[in-house]
């Protein structure tokens, strides 16, 4: 008499709130010593060694703090820290609320300027820059003014307002520069200064010198300006960009121009890496590409709502999710329950016998 061995799948709804952000390089970075950042006063401190490693470890609200009159507002908002020539990890965390205004220098943004520095994985939400000297000439990027070294896997939201000079939704002016895998969501305009002059502005970048790369980025915030780089004169410098049609006012003949309806088709985006870099989820009200690492919107839990028709399972038979679903919470208080999918399972071996505990992934949340 044959005895069939069965293997039993548990799924247990228990919540675990860790989040594992992407890495630029492990061996490297466990080489370093980075300083942590937790507070507005830690972030300003870096003017005390601009050369040094930095790594983000919570998000950063400075909405009240760099608004006029608040308590970080030195008579134009947020002071622009100064030349950065070290490493800064944004370590998928967020500075909220930044907001300039006045005159705070020609180079506008959270660094003055990034000079020969790196800065990665570093969400720039809510920023407000406005209300700026209309006789003077800036370079204008949330991340940086002016950069000469590398920015990557970042992105900004907000509205820019501007009157003259170089303005990027990442970066206003770079030489000898690399910006890769970066979107803007931004508005950026100059209405409020319909007779303002030398002006160059772009979704990422806005203007360039030589050697000058703009690599896997897109724009989907509404601009005065280029899709991509409105600097750019060589289709080498521009690669693999995309932007929204209509977003633009100014056609950007080195990126491809994408309906709202592509923007949310991961396979338009010929160049991006949707397995390990980006992501589109569906289920978010944020159609469009994210930073797995570093999420536009972020979820915030996933409970188990039914389990699968089928727990118990002979020996090398295939799991089967029918019937199961899930419910994924998102940042600002929307919810929605989906399918359970194979591709949200890990850590079962359908060959083993005897019980299984079955992870359930959703945006870097999970379930057991």
């Amino acid at each position: 008499m044959k005895i069939k061995k069965i293997i039993s799948i548990i799924l247990v709804a228990a919540l675990c709130f860790t989040m594992a952000p992407l890495k630029a390089n492990a061996k490297e970075e466990t080489e370093k010593e980075f300083k942590e950042i937790r507070t507005i006063e830690d972030l300003y401190a870096i003017n005390n060694d601009t050369s040094g490693n930095y790594r983000l470890m919570n998000d950063i609200d400075m909405t009240e703090e760099t608004a006029k009159g608040g308590s970080w507002d030195t008579g134009h908002g947020w002071t622009p820290l100064n030349d950065f020539s070290g490493e800064f990890d944004g370590n998928g965390y967020r500075i909220k609320g930044m907001n300039i205004y006045g005159n705070p220098g020609n180079n506008v943004g959270l660094f003055n300027r990034i000079w020969g520095g790196k800065v990665y994985n570093l969400g720039m939400a809510d920023v407000k820059i406005g209300d700026l000297d209309e006789n003077k000439m800036y370079c204008i990027g949330t991340v940086a003014g002016r950069v000469s070294g590398s920015v990557s896997q970042c992105y900004s939201s907000g509205n820019i307002v501007y009157p003259n000079g170089d303005v990027g939704g990442i970066a206003g002016y770079i030489i000898n520069c690399t910006v890769s895998k970066c979107y803007n969501a931004s508005k950026i305009d100059n209405s409020a200064n319909a007779d303002s002059r030398d002006v160059c502005v772009g979704g990422i970048v806005g203007g360039n010198g030589i050697d000058c790369y703009v690599e896997q980025c897109f724009n989907a915030g509404k601009i005065s300006g280029s899709g991509i780089n409105a600097g750019s004169d060589s289709s080498d410098r521009v690669k693999y960009c995309y932007y929204l049609a209509g977003s633009a006012t100014d056609e950007d003949k080195y990126a491809t121009k994408l309906t709202e309806a592509q923007m949310s088709m991961s396979g338009v985006f010929t160049g991006f890496d949707f397995e390990n870099t980006w992501e589109i989820d569906p289920n978010s009200t944020y159609k469009y590409p994210q930073l797995k690492g570093n999420r536009h919107q972020r979820v915030e839990g996933i409970s188990i709502e039914s389990l699968p028709n089928k727990l118990d399972y002979a020996q090398g038979e295939d799991i089967n999710t029918d019937g199961g679903s899930i419910k994924i919470t998102y940042e600002g208080g929307y919810d929605t329950t989906v399918l359970l999918t194979k591709d949200m399972l890990s850590g079962y071996n359908m060959s083993i016998v005897g019980t299984q505990t079955v992870k359930v992934n959703y945006g870097g949340k999970t379930a057991e």
